[in-house]
């Protein structure tokens, strides 16, 4: 839709589960998400906000962004800090139901802040950098003076026939009673997170491995080094529209309290066109680093997707 030069654009996403599993948590229906997003583009600003409804409504994105041309542009608001492949790459498209806990529990995810990205003419390479508040998905003031600084390399030589890339991401933040998820309920301190990924990806082909690990240097405390990370394939079955895919995901916080997790996952994701989805995943935790809480589980998926 065309209004007085600017472009208007809805999307949304809705994803139905059901999971069964041998653990502490209930099997059960669940809505996992219930998105709208709205686009406005007008003489190269793009303005994107995006909101949860499961539960009570949330706000996930909420972005200006500029294009100075097509290879540089920059962004400003809340949304992804340019960290981590698994990351990056949208809900609706994911090549399983959840990301690797790795990278939900170390990866800096969400900020508030801004970012610029550059991009070679060719495509072969980009570099992106962030200074963010550090505080997460929140658009409370920051926690103290320092900010988190956020970078990450990409390299995408030419492949015959598929698209192969390489990145590198390192981030750094002193932070004051942040709340990292599965790391800390309350940090204070230094943070330094490194990761790097590689993929190949040819249509329904996919092969991909990252790894990712988180310093934290608490004022006072021992240091806790939390590592983690996921080797994942996919393959074409009978079609285009159908895919099997596996993942080895393993995460180790170090926090003393919890034990490290590892899994072996397989599923089927089923697109017969562009909007719907079907996916089935199961998974069984490893024998040599069982969690507490590891079990069997599987997942069913019905997901309407429009972008």
């Amino acid at each position: 839709m065309a209004v007085d030069g600017a472009t208007l654009r809805l999307g949304g996403v809705y994803q139905m589960d059901f999971t069964a599993q041998d653990a502490e948590e209930a099997s059960g229906f669940d809505v996992r998400a219930a998105r709208l997003r709205t686009t406005i583009v007008s003489h190269g600003l793009e303005a994107f906000l995006q909101t949860e409804f499961t539960g009570a409504p949330a706000v996930f994105d909420a972005r200006l962004r500029y294009a100075f041309s097509e290879y540089v542009r920059i962004s400003a608001g809340l949304f992804k800090s340019p960290f981590s492949r698994s990351h990056l790459i949208s809900r609706p498209v994911l090549p399983f139901s959840e990301r690797p806990v790795a990278v939900d529990a170390i990866a800096p995810r969400r900020q508030v802040g801004m970012s610029a990205r550059v991009q070679a003419p060719s495509g072969w390479f980009s570099l992106t950098g962030g200074i963010f508040n550090g505080n997460g998905r929140t658009v409370t003031p920051n926690d103290n003076q320092h900010f988190l600084y956020v970078g990450r390399a990409t390299l995408r030589p030419k492949v015959a026939g598929g698209l192969l890339s390489i990145a590198g991401n390192i981030a750094l933040s002193i932070d004051e009673s942040v709340r990292l998820g599965a790391l800390s309920p309350s940090f204070s301190g230094t943070r330094t997170v490194y990761g790097a990924d590689a993929s190949y990806v040819r249509g329904r082909w996919l092969l991909a491995v990252e790894g990712l690990m988180a310093e934290l240097d608490p004022a006072p405390g021992e240091d806790q080094i939390s590592t983690g990370g996921y080797v994942i394939g996919g393959v074409p079955l009978f079609s285009e529209s159908l895919q099997l895919v596996s993942r080895y995901q393993r995460f180790d916080p170090d926090t003393g309290s919890v034990g490290a997790l590892a899994r072996v996952e397989a599923g089927l994701n089923y697109q017969p066109s562009p909007t719907v989805r079907l996916q089935f995943s199961g998974s069984v935790p490893t024998e040599e680093l069982p969690g507490e809480e590891d079990g069997l589980r599987a997942t069913l998926r019905l997901q309407l997707a429009l972008r």
